[in-house]
């Protein structure tokens, strides 16, 4: 993308070598190339080829470095970001649409990165007891008033700092000559299927004892982390925790009966002659069902010239079963996951935004695919399932309203009511205001700061079954809400 751009608008005045890690030879030779030969002024090469051959570029007077998607050097102690920081640089431009992720530690990764004497004055320790730590407890729901003044005063601090070397620009730009985009939050309800699987899932032994254990030891483990995941899959599909069922037996008895059911209705739909193989049980899931008759929808009033549908989902598993799902009924689908090659991709992408062909469904990996890609011949985009990182779903939400794009954009987010996914909306949420509040013009902190602190009195209001539906005050855990 970034070579192409370059041939747009400056054409043949500069020359321009872009390596992929595939060429070795050619890596070595461009980044040779382009530190004797003055000739070549631009090297253009991902991170990874970056990493692996910044050797080459020892001690090579670089008069500027630009780093696109930078908020993946959020974390200053991985062998990129220490290759980036000991190049001999004499200016850097980070470029990133989420400078704030998780939390501020990452935000001073980045800054330092830019501005190395930043680090300089202000070690990691420094910053946080300045910054991080004050304003993270002044975020807290029990946090008292000197708190919260302390949080707004340092943060307001921190915005001043970062903005002398911050320079923001907002959709508000991109909304003046692109088409229009409308955000939908779709709250669906999971079906019984899903209900009785998540209560017994979260009631079973093998859930209670990972618990407990992560709870003495005060910390989050990799089984915690584990069980999250089996809830989130359970989100889209109960066939996607068929592992977890064999796995952890012992006290997941109240399963039995379920997947038992979820293997008649497979058996029924074989014997129905409509397919071949397994069939994906659509009823079976409240997602499922509700995109299977949003495409079939689109594709009977459209036909060839309906609208193309972009589905992201953060699981391989879960694109599995759609792309069956598309085949099953004669939906043209395009599938992206990490299994891909460079030049692959380029070809897929080229067919999904052809006019001429007969594409419907692009069915993508947020890992992936969720940056860099253009997906303009898509005007809906369905994110089906939620990240932790609110980073990672902005960026995947991105692909189809770009330059290039000509409808009417519609983007749709899936979350199953009363479930893990809730909670992690609601993290996200909270990630996204420290982002807003940090890095924003001194009036939409403003602005952002009345609603914070509006949210967090009228809390206590909110009626008992809306409280419910929302998933308030639930642990992660919980079926009290389904």
């Amino acid at each position: 993308n970034w070579e192409a751009e370059f041939g747009k608008w400056l054409g043949d005045s500069v020359k321009v070598c872009a390596v992929a890690e595939s060429q070795r030879e050619k890596v070595i030779g461009a980044f040779t190339g382009f530190r004797y030969n003055r000739e070549k002024r631009v090297l253009i090469a991902s991170y990874e080829t970056f990493r692996n051959h910044c050797e080459l570029l020892a001690d090579c007077p670089i008069g500027l470095l630009v780093c696109d998607e930078a908020h993946r050097l959020k974390n200053d102690r991985t062998k990129t970001a220490v290759c980036i920081n000991g190049m001999r640089t004499r200016k850097r431009l980070l470029l990133s649409g989420t400078p704030i992720q998780n939390d501020l530690d990452e935000f001073f990764a980045m800054i330092t990165l830019a501005n190395p004497c930043l680090g300089e004055e202000k070690g990691r320790n420094s910053f946080r007891k300045r910054f991080a730590n004050p304003i993270s407890r002044g975020r807290e729901p029990g946090a008292s008033a000197e708190e919260k003044a302390l949080a707004d005063e340092r943060l307001a601090e921190l915005s001043d700092m970062s903005n002398k070397f911050i320079l923001r620009r907002t959709n508000a730009l991109l909304a003046k000559v692109l088409p229009p985009k409308h955000i939908l939050v779709a709250f669906v309800r999971p079906c019984d299927i899903q209900i009785r699987l998540y209560k017994a899932f979260i009631s079973s032994d093998c859930v209670k004892t990972t618990v407990a254990t992560s709870a003495s030891r005060g910390k989050v483990g990799k089984n915690v982390l584990s069980l999250i995941q089996s809830l989130t899959k359970l989100c889209n599909h109960p066939s996607l925790i068929r592992r977890f069922d064999k796995r952890c037996e012992k006290g997941f008895e109240a399963a039995d009966s379920v997947f038992t059911e979820l293997d008649e209705l497979t058996r029924a739909a074989k014997e129905s002659g409509r397919n071949r193989g397994d069939k994906v049980i659509v009823s079976a899931s409240a997602k499922f069902s509700l995109v299977y008759h949003f495409l079939r929808t689109l594709r009977t009033t459209g036909g060839r010239n309906s609208d193309r549908v972009v589905i992201i989902s953060n699981y391989t598993q879960t694109i599995d079963l759609l792309q069956r799902m598309c085949r099953e009924e004669g939906w043209p689908v395009i599938r992206l996951d990490g299994s891909i090659g460079v030049k692959k991709r380029h070809s897929l992408v080229s067919t999904f935004n052809d006019p001429k062909a007969d594409a419907f469904v692009f069915l993508l990996s947020s890992k992936a695919g969720g940056c860099g890609l253009n997906l303009i011949g898509g005007n809906r985009l369905i994110m089906f399932d939620p990240d932790w990182n609110p980073a990672n779903d902005r960026q995947a939400m991105a692909r189809i309203w770009r330059d290039g794009q000509t409808k009417t954009c519609w983007i749709y987010r899936l979350l199953s009511t009363g479930t893990i996914e809730e909670k992690i909306y609601q993290r996200q949420m909270k990630k996204d205001s420290l982002s807003d509040l940090v890095v924003q013009e001194d009036s939409v902190r403003e602005e952002s700061a009345s609603r914070r602190s509006s949210s967090s009195t009228s809390s206590s209001a909110v009626p008992r079954d809306d409280a419910d539906r929302r998933g308030a005050g639930s642990s992660l855990f919980s079926a009290a809400h389904l």
